[in-house]
């Protein structure tokens, strides 16, 4: 069991690692759409912008789990 743990915490840091990146990907894009004006200082539409992705990003996650069953994991309530 304790692997399953591990490999379930490792997973998750992967998973907050990559969501960090991705906001700093999408930050240095949105700067770059406002066409160069003050490139290098970050305006708050910029995080608009970037955080409006990560949730569209977010809510893709709604199509995998949109196909299941209405009873999927009820045998889990069962279990003693």
């Amino acid at each position: 069991m304790s692997h399953a743990s591990t490999l379930s915490n490792i997973l998750m840091q992967l998973q907050r690692a990559m969501g960090v990146a991705l906001g700093a990907i999408l930050l240095n894009v949105a700067v770059s759409l406002r066409n160069g004006r003050a490139a290098h200082l970050l305006a708050q539409v910029d995080f608009r912008i970037a955080f409006a992705v990560m949730v569209l990003v977010s809510l893709l996650s709604v199509l995998w789990y949109w196909p299941l069953r209405k009873d999927t994991g009820a045998q889990l309530l069962n279990r003693k």
